[in-house]
């Protein structure tokens, strides 16, 4: 028997990485301000890991909000495999030549993927569909504060697309 509503399990499950940051930091703070000698100047390295782990955990937290998309997606070192019922696909972090994100007909995001010629399409909010982002983060250049603003705004469904990370030209000189 839990003494927690699912709703409230799933909450607090999503923002785990976000409240352990803000309980660092405040642990940080406690030693900043009342202890001497070595703890005194460890608190600023608690505060500082604090507020980056409290960062990126809203930031995940923000991204899964939904989980009933279609498909699966499994990402394996650098290798990204997306099954849905129409068919599935895999590719590597490395064919990916740009990454796009539009809200279909229902307004969910959707991340399209340019790969050597070939385009594919992935709801943001299949299943393990977070892994995805992560995954992008690993790329040169790619910018995540884009991505969230993109992924969390309501807009309107439709065919605008916004480019979030294209691969840089290479000069051959």
């Amino acid at each position: 028997m839990s003494f927690l509503r699912p709703e409230a399990r799933e909450a607090l499950g999503r923002y785990s990485e976000a409240l352990f940051g803000g309980g660092l930091a405040a642990f940080g703070l406690y030693l900043f301000f009342d202890a001497h000698g070595v703890l005194h100047w460890m608190g600023i390295g608690a505060v500082l890991a604090g507020l980056s782990f409290l960062w990126s955990g809203l930031q995940s937290a923000r991204l899964k909000r939904l989980r009933d998309g279609v498909g699966m997606v499994q990402v394996v070192e650098r290798e990204i495999a997306y099954l849905s019922p129409h068919g599935g696909t895999s590719l590597s972090l490395d064919q990916i030549s740009r990454i796009s994100l539009r809200k279909d007909r229902n307004r969910s995001p959707v991340w399209i993927l340019n790969a050597e010629g070939e385009v594919v399409e992935i709801p943001v909010n299949a299943h393990d569909g977070d892994t995805l982002f992560d995954a992008f983060c690993a790329l040169p250049g790619f910018d995540s504060g884009q991505a969230v603003r993109k992924l969390t705004v309501p807009g309107e469904g439709g065919h605008d697309i916004t480019v979030i990370w294209q691969r840089p030209n290479e000069k051959l000189h």
